[in-house]
């Protein structure tokens, strides 16, 4: 009773997806796509969870395993027929042979959780800022062998014509299948073992468990995931190239004179007096009251005391030499 108890949470995101999936089929077919997609990304994202959200370590090598992921399956599901003419460099074992959908997925699955293992034998010993740094590098190694080696794949060149059999119904059960299995590992032993070493490693470490192994379990099992996500994304896109899939956008300092060079005329000289003005310094208090910024030109009458309507300073007041005082 108590084990039928712990899985009343997971019954809340269940009836969601299942939800989404079932309101997408009352719309148009271009509709359901953002219902698709929206139930892609959710597992990836569920995915990733696995890793970081248990681990508390962050890592950018998930969107490697995606990309592992989404390319093998998309390359083993193309008819072997018409390999030759998009994939004429590629190993014979891939150019001669192809999978249906669901062993497509999961050779996805099976390539994103080997090469998470592999990577994370060494990764997984590595904590804070320096796993985040090392973890991002295996995502800039994946994503340039993927691009440019053309013995796996078409190198640079879009991946096209690859069956688009993810459908609403697929996409909504393999994102309820992500997210059961992330519920089933977090409620596992393991999970808390791995949530023990977030919150206290020494302590964990004392208590006899292992950083390492329960780091690389998560690791493995999110890579898995990953790929599996990633299978389904190709099936739902058509088309897959590297260089889109993962772009990361950071802010560059041209941005904001492209951005500012793309206004018109008009509005960008109102922005730029704006600007100045935001910068122009305050002047300095005197007396009793605060003295109003400096206005252009120069004579008494442009300095005045902001207390009263109308009480002038003196010049003497703004004189800025150097006045030694001895007292």
């Amino acid at each position: 009773m108590r084990r039928a108890e712990g899985f009343v949470p997971l019954i809340g995101p269940v009836v969601l997806l299942g939800l989404v999936g079932l309101l997408g089929s009352f719309f148009s077919n271009a509709r359901a796509l953002e219902f698709e997609n929206a139930l892609v990304f959710t597992a990836m994202v569920v995915a990733t969870y696995v890793f970081v959200g248990n681990s508390g370590v962050l890592s950018f090598g998930q969107i490697g395993f995606f990309i592992l992921g989404a390319y093998a399956a998309g390359e083993l599901s193309i008819p072997a027929d018409t390999k030759s003419s998009i994939l004429p460099n590629v190993f014979p074992v891939i150019r001669d042979h192809s999978v249906g959908n669901f062993w497509s997925l999961v050779i996805a699955a099976v390539v994103g959780g080997l090469f998470a293992f592999l990577v994370g034998i060494p990764l997984m010993r590595l904590s804070g800022l320096a796993a985040g740094i090392a973890t991002f590098a295996v995502l800039m190694i994946t994503q340039n062998i993927v691009g440019n080696w053309e013995k796996i794949g078409p190198g640079p060149l879009t991946l096209s014509t690859v069956p688009q059999t993810t459908d609403l119904w697929q996409a909504t059960i393999g994102a309820i299948a992500v997210a059961c299995a992330a519920f089933a590992y977090q409620r596992s032993p393991l999970g808390r073992k791995l949530r023990a070493t977030r919150e206290d490693p020494f302590a964990a470490q004392a208590a006899g468990i292992d950083v390492h192994r329960q780091r690389l379990w998560a690791f493995t099992l999110s890579g898995l995931l990953m790929g599996f996500a990633g299978g389904l994304f190709i099936h739902y896109q058509g088309t897959i190239a590297v260089g889109r899939l993962s772009r990361l956008h950071l802010p560059h300092p041209g941005d904001a004179r492209r951005r500012r060079l793309a206004q018109p005329a008009r509005r960008r000289g109102r922005s730029a007096r704006d600007q100045r003005a935001r910068f122009v310094p305050q002047r300095r208090r005197a007396g009793r009251g605060q003295l109003a910024p400096r206005r252009r030109g120069n004579g008494a009458r442009h300095r005045r005391r902001v207390h009263g309507d109308r009480a002038r300073v003196p010049a003497a007041r703004f004189d800025r030499r150097p006045r030694i005082s001895c007292s």
